[in-house]
Parts: C-alpha cells; structure tokens; sequence
C-alpha cells in the first residue's frame, strides 16, 4: 500500500480551493489498482448562505412614522456562515442601521422582529411584535430618529424560496399584518403560530426541520474513478462534520473503502470537494491535508 498527501500546496489556485492536483513524479500504470481515503484534516470554513447559493434574502414591512405608509424593506445578508443566533444579530444590525427600532427608558434597544431557536420543536421561531404609536406607548418606548408610527402596527415578514429552507417555513411565506388574533384563514396559517393578547406577540413556528446548513455534508470527488452504483461515478467519500462552524474536522475512516482506478497510464489524479448538491463548493480556509491510499488488487489478501 502507497500514501499519497494532497494539502494547501496541491490547490489550484482559482480562489475556491476545492480543487487539489496530485502529479507524479513519473507516469504510473494502474491496472487492478484500488484507492481509499485514508485520513482528512481540514477546516469547516464553507459558507451555508451566500448570494451564488440564492438564499441570502428576505423581506419585512415597517409603517413610517407620522403617515409616511408601509415601506418595504429587503434584507441582504452578506455570503457567510451563519446560524439562527446570527441571523438574528444581522436582523438587529439592519433595524439599528435603518431606525428601525425603539429604546427602553434605561438605553436598551427594541426590535419588533426576531428569529430564535425552539430547540424542544426543532424549529426556528420568527415572533413579530407590535410597534406602538405615542398614544398607545404603554410601555413608555423611546423611538429612533424616525419617531413614532401615527397607528400602531405589526411588522409583516416574508420568507422567499432558498432562505426559507434555512428557518424551515414554506416558500414564500408571509406573516399576518394586522393587530390582534389572527383567523384560521391566511398564508401565515400554513405554520403554527401563537398570539398573545397581552403584549400583541405573534409567534410563528417552522413548519419543516430547518436546513440551517444546506452542505452539513460534502464529497470528494476523485478522477478516473468508474463507480456505476454511484452518481457522479467519481465520488469515493462524504464528509461529515463533527465540529462547530470554524472548527478543525478530523476524520479517519474506520476502515478503508476501497474504490477501483479505470486501468489505464496518469500523470496526475485531480481530487474536488463537492456541495450536497453534487456541485463545486467554495472552501474558505485552504488548509487541509488529504491522504489517500493506494494498493493493488494482489496486496495482502486481493480486494
């Protein structure tokens, strides 16, 4: 049995770095040749929302205060690696950066939507909270530079297609955009929600298990693979992370999953990282070390 070590050094450098070149220092025959990963060491550094994946929108009304009408708001998140603790400390970055929020009378910041884990539902609770006007500011809120709407209101959400499979809520999903107990008819109906008659909450709950990280796993995909059980044929192994964002992943197949070269001469094998799509995903911290074994059908016992 052959090791082959495949780091930051085998990278083609196209700014992705998820593809790694092996040449050998001399053309090989392989005929009845089998190939394994052996061992990975790399970090998880792959974005989950990003505008090439699609799912880094989603949209909110807000009433202006002394009759400007309802605006519309498109919040654009930056490509990244997110979780819902984050989402929702971007949402509040975007409220801050647009006055749209209010302060308690000791400074503390008030947002009227947010996103939370409901960790017991396995879900992703978006709760929409009404924004009082001055007559009814019974909690004595200090508005922002914009002041206070003319009529109290209740934000009104929209999930689009992509974003909505991260907070697991269907496709264009649209919360309720009126003050009281919402009617078993509307959009907003199609999850579960709650509505607190005392302090004018809504609560909505995903309706589906969130895919907060759409890759949670990835593929090598090596040359000159032929596996006909397999589509694409060339994929030999899935990685799995074990560790938290930015974590370093160590893996180490328990035993060696032997995938069979198509005989033939090489100069070099080219090995990509591939999405849960089955498609290039772009890796942001290169480095990583990849070993591959290599053996010949007639070593130690054949197959």
């Amino acid at each position: 049995m052959r090791t082959l070590v495949l780091n930051g050094n085998n990278i083609i450098p196209d700014g992705q770095n998820n593809k790694l070149r092996y040449r050998f220092p001399n053309s090989v025959q392989f005929k009845d040749t089998y190939v394994s990963v052996q061992s990975i060491t790399m970090f998880y550094s792959w974005y989950n929302i990003s505008a090439s994946k699609g799912n880094n929108t989603f949209s909110f009304t807000f009433t202006s205060p002394a009759g400007g009408g309802i605006q519309f708001y498109t919040v654009v998140i930056p490509d990244g690696i997110y979780d819902i603790v984050t989402l929702d400390e971007y949402l509040q970055f975007y409220c801050l950066a647009n006055g749209l929020y209010m302060k308690t009378s000791v400074g503390q910041n008030v947002f009227f939507l947010s996103f939370a884990i409901n960790a017991s539902a396995y879900g992703v609770q978006i709760c929409c909270y009404t924004v009082p006007s001055s007559a009814d500011n019974t909690k004595g809120y200090i508005p922002s530079s914009t002041g206070f709407p003319n009529a109290s209101f209740l934000p009104q959400i929209t999930i689009p297609a992509n974003f909505n499979k991260i907070v697991g809520y269907p496709a264009g999903w649209t919360s309720a955009n009126f003050i009281g107990a919402p009617s078993s008819s509307g959009f907003y109906n199609l999850v579960p929600y709650t509505w607190n008659a005392t302090t004018g909450v809504v609560g909505y709950l995903s309706s589906q298990a969130p895919q907060v990280n759409p890759d949670a796993s990835i593929y090598l995909s090596l040359t000159s693979i032929n596996n006909p059980y397999s589509l694409p044929s060339s994929i030999i192994y899935a990685i799995t992370p074990s560790t938290g964002i930015g974590g370093v992943i160590i893996d180490k197949p328990p035993q060696f999953c032997w995938n069979k070269f198509i005989d033939g001469t090489y100069n070099q094998l080219d090995l990509q990282i591939l999405g849960s799509d089955l498609q290039p995903i772009t890796i942001y911290d290169p480095t990583m070390t990849i070993l591959l074994a290599i053996k010949d059908s007639d070593e130690w016992g054949g197959k």
